[in-house]
């Protein structure tokens, strides 16, 4: 896929910005061209993941940041205090057998 595009005002080539913005001024007329859409796509799939979390829909962010919130966190607190039960519960004889073992000497 060619990584530029024409003004359909002028038709001067423009390489689109790297950022992921929807637009951008044409360095020949100074008009607001929009990126194409699939042009856009490709550039960002090729940048690192902080670029195209600038470049996500606010509503898209707020979206990702509930599913973790009220979905993720709380099933990793769960886990982890579960294996901290268990260790407890395991931990807490061979402690006294050690310590047991250990005082008798």
């Amino acid at each position: 896929m060619p990584q530029t595009f024409n003004c359909p005002q002028c038709g001067g080539p423009l390489n689109p910005p790297t950022d992921g913005a929807a637009t951008m001024q044409c360095t020949f007329c100074n008009n607001t061209v929009a990126v194409p859409e699939a042009l856009r796509a490709a550039i960002l799939a090729t940048q690192p993941l902080s670029v195209r979390w600038k470049a996500l829909n606010p509503n898209v962010k707020l979206v990702v940041i509930l599913i973790v919130v009220i979905f993720v966190l709380p099933t990793c607190l769960g886990i982890a205090g579960a294996f901290l039960g268990l260790i407890a519960g395991i931990g807490a004889p061979i402690l006294a057998l050690i310590l047991g073992i250990i005082l008798r000497r």
